[in-house]
């Protein structure tokens, strides 16, 4: 027989702290799958909650608005409530009163001032008194129901992905406030979003409180915490490794959380992963789902950009707000779905999706990196996967390798390294998924062919049985190319939209000569005016192409498949990077005695933003790594990327 856990939950408080206390056997019965399912029946709506007042208790007393006070009872309201919503005592009645008064003050329906300390003080309240948890809770939903203003509903959902975080209720209510986020979950706009944040919130505390078999822990926040959301939005998001693999799927962030928190979190959390090189990790993100990062005043759309295989996922860095990231993926989606309505005539969709992917990929690379095997436990992490994304970038084709020879043999390391794990699997390995697509399609070898050529490679890898060695030694080889680490931008020409292109005070474009028609890049001779300066092009540089930087420099490579490095410029000689919204200035000094500072190259890409921060948060790494190695140069210590 299957047991009923809300049976038993809903006896009484003694038999509540003896299931929390068993732990390991609730485990066996609760399923946070079966308990949304169960919480999204309708008979679970607060309405229906037991314990709410009746209507003569809650309007006892008021004689001229009486029927007023009982339509209002659940619904949303303007002023304060006369009692408690839910049955308790005079004491704390008075408690939830002045609850519903910081409610409407937070939301600006009544005039009050600094508002996220009235929500600090409510919270301050509920530690303190656990039973106006879910007094406290009734309020926000009866706040969010039949509310038309804007403002009020933005706040009140603040509110409740604070307390959702924050507080948790109790046993037997907590089904029907799951009940109330499930209908709002798949509500169209920030609605949709505070409320998936709030259910996944209020999931991770239910999930610690039975199969961890704990009490319900409170950990307040600060004043800072609490303004955090009125100035960006709260997120959920899920983080991918390069070969698909989730490290979580659904991850609550708050608003005041950047990037370096979300992977501090990570490698806490999920990795386990204690190597001082987990710094050199970050997060990426998908250009199709970052509204700046494709707009409609690009000269090549992301689709456009997925058929020439230049979609790369986007660089995020560390200061980054995740929640900033999140609402430009929100905005992105709202402006595509306005734009097929205008165009197509349908209306946009009521479910949304609430995640936002991210990509968990290194980030940082340096010479002479020792790529040893180890039988640490974080450093096989560390290797593992810097491994799985040097097989992902040689695949595609991002790290291209010019040697034939040196194809065969990473083929098979890869098909040796994919034999040792899958050894129990008894099935036929095809030779073309460990091989860049570039050499697959300029050479029409046969898969049998192929075979012949990589397999006997791989006999004496596989005899050894050991992948952290094979892995080693495929990193050591790619190790040597000179596109190995490099993280890649598309840079395309973009004539029509280029600032050098105008003169100064009129929107009318110069007519210039071909010379001086703008490209994406170009070298420039000095530093006068760079609108004005005489500007000599890179020659055989197509409209369209590439920048690879990595810990050597700035690559400026032509577009898949050949992705053949036309002009380069080492990380060391770049002065300074300036940047406006779609274009990037990189300088150098002359080498002279008066280090004066020269225009080296002219980028024009709407990634300018994005590759100035990588340039100089690379630099950065590189003279963190020259220090260490200055300090004691018989023990190279690994770089630390620190905020600035």
């Amino acid at each position: 027989t299957e047991l009923n856990l809300l049976d038993i939950l809903n006896e009484n408080e003694s038999v509540n702290q003896s299931v929390r206390s068993l732990g390991k056997s609730v485990e066996s019965v609760f399923s946070m799958e079966e308990k949304l399912q169960k919480a999204s029946q309708t008979q679970y709506h607060f309405e229906k909650y037991y314990l709410i007042r009746p209507d003569g208790d809650y309007a006892r007393g008021n004689l001229m608005n009486k029927s007023l006070l009982i339509a209002l009872k659940l619904k949303h309201q303007n002023f304060v409530i006369p009692r408690s919503i839910i049955s308790m005592d005079k004491k704390m009645s008075k408690q939830a009163i002045t609850l519903h008064k910081n409610l409407l003050g937070y939301c600006a329906d009544l005039i009050m001032g600094f508002p996220a300390t009235l929500v600090e003080r409510s919270l301050k309240t509920l530690a303190s008194f656990r039973v106006l948890a879910d007094e406290q809770y009734i309020q926000l939903m009866k706040h969010l129901t039949e509310n038309h203003g804007k403002q009020s509903i933005g706040r009140a959902w603040q509110f409740f992905c604070i307390l959702s975080s924050t507080i948790s209720p109790s046993v037997e209510f907590e089904d029907f406030v799951l009940n109330f986020l499930l209908r709002h979950k798949g509500a169209h706009g920030l609605v949709g979003v505070y409320a998936s944040y709030a259910l996944h919130c209020l999931s991770v505390k239910l999930e610690y409180r039975y199969l961890e078999g704990g009490e319900d822990y409170v950990d307040l926040p600060t004043v800072d915490q609490i303004q955090a959301f009125q100035l960006r939005m709260p997120c959920v998001v899920s983080i991918v490794l390069v070969d698909g693999v989730f490290v979580t799927e659904k991850l609550p962030v708050p608003p005041d959380w950047d990037v370096e928190d979300v992977l501090e979190e990570i490698w806490a959390d999920f990795l386990s992963m204690k190597d001082a090189r987990r710094d050199m990790f970050g997060l990426y993100i998908s250009k199709r789902i970052l509204g700046k990062f494709g707009s409609s005043d690009s000269v090549r759309s992301v689709e456009e950009e997925e058929e020439r295989g230049t979609n790369f996922p986007m660089v995020l860095s560390n200061t980054d707000f995740v929640g900033d990231v999140a609402m430009e993926f929100y905005i992105q989606r709202k402006q595509s779905e306005e734009s097929e309505e205008e165009e197509h005539g349908k209306l946009p969709s009521v479910k949304t999706e609430s995640s936002v992917t991210l990509y968990l990929k290194r980030k940082f690379y340096y010479s002479n990196e020792k790529l040893q095997p180890s039988v640490n436990t974080n450093h096989l992490r560390f290797e593992k996967l810097s491994y799985l994304q040097a097989f992902h970038e040689y695949r595609n084709g991002n790290w291209p390798i010019a040697a034939e020879s040196v194809v065969l043999l990473l083929a098979a390391l890869s098909v040796a390294e994919h034999s040792i794990n899958h050894a129990t699997e008894n099935q036929m390995i095809d030779i073309t998924q460990f091989l860049p697509l570039k050499w697959l399609n300029s050479l029409n070898y046969s898969a049998h062919e192929w075979s012949k050529r990589i397999l006997p490679l791989t006999k004496t890898d596989i005899e050894m049985g050991d992948s952290q060695v094979t892995q080693s030694k495929f990193l050591r080889l790619i190790q040597k190319e000179h596109l190995y680490g490099t993280s890649s931008f598309t840079v395309s020409q973009n004539e029509r939209d280029s600032y050098y292109n105008r003169q100064r005070g009129s929107r009318k474009p110069k007519k210039l000569s071909a010379k001086k028609s703008f490209f994406g890049l170009r070298k420039h001779s000095t530093l006068t005016d760079p609108e004005e300066d005489e500007m000599d092009l890179i020659p055989n540089v197509q409209n369209n192409f590439i920048l690879a930087i990595n810990f050597r420099g700035v690559y400026l490579c032509s577009e898949a498949p050949d992705r053949d490095i036309k002009e380069w410029m080492l990380m060391d000689q770049i002065s300074r990077t300036a940047c406006t919204k779609n274009h990037l200035l990189l300088y150098q000094t002359n080498g002279k005695a008066d280090h004066e500072e020269i225009l080296k190259m002219k980028i024009n890409t709407r990634y300018a933003e994005q590759i100035g921060t990588y340039i100089c948060e690379y630099q950065y790494v590189n003279e963190e790594l020259r220090k260490a190695q200055s300090k004691d140069s018989s023990k190279k210590k690994q770089p630390v990327l620190r905020r600035r």
